[in-house]
């Protein structure tokens, strides 16, 4: 919970930048990516990399990643969780504690919003656990 925090404290306010992962700037999956590597360790796979790729490269990542998460019911997440949010394109963020998220958009820096009420409550899709952190 404290580099979920640390990290969170340090991403508010870096820019959205299509395709990036670190502090200069990110998507919403790179901030992620990033997030997950210095909270936990853990690398993701590149999804902005293989979308380039057509829908032969996506899918076997897709695939890949849907088997390293599992779905969590609502009122059981905790710091870390992944919210899938509905958007075009789908949209990604990071529980930072329950009801606040962590997420950067198109046009927005990165941020903590509330995701149970507002503008998000209506756009969650689920809320997911990296198996390797259950």
């Amino acid at each position: 919970m404290e580099k979920i925090d640390h990290f969170a404290v340090q991403a508010v306010g870096v820019p959205f930048k299509a395709g990036g992962a670190d502090f200069r700037g990110w998507s919403c999956w790179g901030m992620l990516r990033a997030a997950y590597r210095e909270c936990f360790g853990l690398e993701l796979p590149d999804l902005e990399d293989c979308r380039l790729q057509g829908p032969e490269g996506v899918r076997p990542a897709l695939d890949a990643l849907a088997l390293a998460y599992r779905e969590i019911p609502p009122g059981q997440e905790r710091p870390g969780d992944v919210l899938l949010l509905r958007g075009q394109p789908c949209h990604a963020a990071m529980v930072v504690t329950s009801g606040l998220m962590l997420h950067v958009d198109r046009g927005c820096a990165t941020c903590i919003e509330p995701y149970l009420s507002g503008v998000w409550k209506p756009r969650v899709l689920g809320i997911y656990r990296y198996e390797q952190l259950a």
